[in-house]
């Protein structure tokens, strides 16, 4: 992700949740918030939110007649917005045990798998979680769900970033060991900072799960319910794959059809 993006997004939420904080006494309106996580969010070159998750909030949207427009920003602000206000929408986030009781759920809306990288060459490799502990710099971006659970397991060595462009530059010049990433993104921001997945290597498997729209608590639960009718509307009727038909053709998607 080209820097000016970085830093146009990082403006355009901060405003957004300014101008909404006042927006919101007067009209139940929801805020919705998400961050570059290609291929399920990311700006085009003309400033645009795009991708597969943006295009299944903007379906539901459609259907239930909202006209909100989509803010991406820094992950970060996303969340805290989401942890502190009512009425604001965030995606994609993985469910997890910790979240589980923050956030109003909608979903699944896509599933991925959680895996510590290194160079190409490193020589590290990993058997358990708990190996990972000796490296002195593990990169997380943060406020994300697995430097959340790092932290929970322990970890003392964690490196945070905000953007996935700083993760991707601390492991290449040396200053992250490995870092902890999600394995459909990973080729697309490798790829916006020049390098290609031969620059890396999976050295442990984390987790795998699933990602999910969140609301945040104070949300009116009857918004919450429409929008899960109206998921599984899309899931139903063949909409829902035609949306990962143009972003991600031949996915398996059997769990999230039925989930």
């Amino acid at each position: 992700m080209k820097t000016w993006k970085i830093v146009v997004a990082a403006i355009l939420i901060a405003g957004v949740a300014i101008g909404f904080f006042f927006y919101q006494k007067e009209q139940n309106k929801l805020l919705f918030v998400t961050e570059h996580y290609p291929p399920f969010a990311y700006l085009t070159d003309t400033g645009e939110v795009t991708g597969l998750s943006v295009s299944i909030v903007r379906e539901i949207q459609s259907r239930l007649g909202m006209d909100e427009s989509i803010t991406l920003g820094l992950w970060s602000d996303a969340y805290g917005l989401a942890t502190h206000r009512k009425n604001v929408v965030i995606f994609s986030i993985r469910r997890t045990p910790n979240r589980e009781s923050i956030f109003h759920w909608v979903g699944p809306i896509a599933r991925t798998k959680n895996v510590f990288y290194a160079r190409k060459g490193s020589g590290l490799q990993f058997d358990v979680l708990e190996d990972v502990k000796t490296v002195p710099h593990v990169g997380v971006i943060a406020s994300w769900f697995n430097a959340q659970n790092l932290e929970s397991a322990g970890f003392t060595n964690l490196v945070k970033v905000d953007t996935p462009e700083e993760l991707i530059r601390k492991l290449m010049n040396g200053e992250a060991d490995v870092i902890a990433m999600t394995d459909v993104s990973m080729v697309d921001y490798l790829e916006e900072n020049g390098y290609t997945m031969d620059d890396i290597e999976q050295v442990l498997w984390i987790d795998g799960g699933y990602d999910y729209i969140g609301f945040s608590q104070g949300t009116d639960i009857e918004i919450v319910q429409q929008w899960k009718d109206v998921l599984n509307e899309i899931k139903a009727d063949g909409t829902f794959k035609s949306l990962y038909e143009k972003y991600q053709p031949g996915s398996d998607l059997a769990d999230l059809l039925n989930l």
